[in-house]
């Protein structure tokens, strides 16, 4: 992963998971993410975003997305940002297979906020989507907490390894209100001449 913060850089992420339901052991999927940062000010950062999602390893492809935004920082620990994107669900059985099951154009609105406890990093994230479906309009809010801890510094380049964990609810104005939960554990690898804004990175928009 590498994060940037100096003025008008340009940054990219690109991200490959695999994502393997506990119910469905034997079966691994993937999740495959482009993102891209251009950090114009101190302040103020634009970003797009790619993802392509399948059931199987790299086979099944069932899903994909295109979105891009601008993030404000209010100061150092809260943010304001807004997006647009377009969200395609295919059917499952095979790569893009047709009729699709949702079409989305989607825009939102969120706030970020951020605390530290000792090397601890706490980020919170609250956001009000609004989905213009195939199925008609739906609201949508979410909720993630994020937190990362640095592991280990090593080589001449100045790497830095980082654990990060985060939990993600979705929720509806509708019954039954609860639509899902995410959450996520990995590691992060960023380089330190690249890693001024790493404070202003949001991991997955």
């Amino acid at each position: 992963m590498v994060g940037c913060g100096m003025k008008r850089k340009c940054c990219a992420l690109v991200f490959f998971g695999f994502a393997c339901p506990f119910a469905l052991l034997a079966q691994l999927g993937t999740w495959n993410v482009l993102h891209l940062r251009w950090q114009q000010s101190d302040n103020l950062a634009f970003f797009g975003e790619a993802q392509l999602r399948s059931l199987s390893f790299y086979d099944e492809f069932h899903y994909h997305e295109f979105k891009g935004g601008v993030n404000y920082k209010l100061s150092a620990n809260f943010s304001l940002t807004s997006g647009f994107g377009r969200y395609d669900t295919y059917m499952a059985g095979s790569s893009f297979r047709t009729p699709k099951s949702n079409e989305e154009l989607r825009t939102w609105l969120e706030l970020g906020m951020r605390n530290t406890l000792g090397k601890v990093n706490f980020e919170h994230r609250y956001r009000a989507e609004q989905r213009f479906t195939s199925r008609g309009f739906r609201n949508r809010f979410r909720y993630r907490l994020s937190i990362t801890v640095p592991v280990v510094s090593f080589g001449k380049k100045g790497y830095e390894l980082f654990a990060s964990a985060w939990n993600e609810v979705f929720l509806t104005n509708k019954a039954p209100y609860f639509e899902r939960n995410r959450f996520f554990l990995g590691a992060i690898l960023r380089q330190g001449k690249l890693a001024g804004g790493w404070k202003n990175f949001q991991f997955f928009q």
